[in-house]
């Protein structure tokens, strides 16, 4: 209910075309169903999509690695849909 919660306000003041990014140690496949509203439902869906219907954004992951470390940082970027954008997804 909290991380619903803070991305429905994270949505709320991104403005349409505009972005949010998060930066964490946590790896993508226990950040993503959170921040595409999918927790809490059924899990045993194969989730492919890279956008969320309910926050209306677009989802990318990409890895950050310092060359003198061992630990992966992950860059989060939702980009909130454009108002003039197509659909999300077909």
């Amino acid at each position: 209910a909290k991380a619903r919660s803070m991305c429905q306000h994270i949505r709320r003041i991104v403005k349409p075309g505009g972005y949010h990014l998060q930066i964490s140690f946590q790896q993508p496949h226990f950040r993503k169903k959170y921040l595409l509203g999918w927790h809490g439902g059924d899990d045993s869906l194969a989730r492919k999509e890279d956008h969320s219907d309910e926050f209306g954004w677009s989802f990318e992951t990409q890895s950050i690695q310092t060359s003198e470390g061992c630990f992966h940082h992950f860059m989060y970027v939702m980009k909130v849909q454009d108002l003039v954008d197509e659909p999300l997804h077909p």
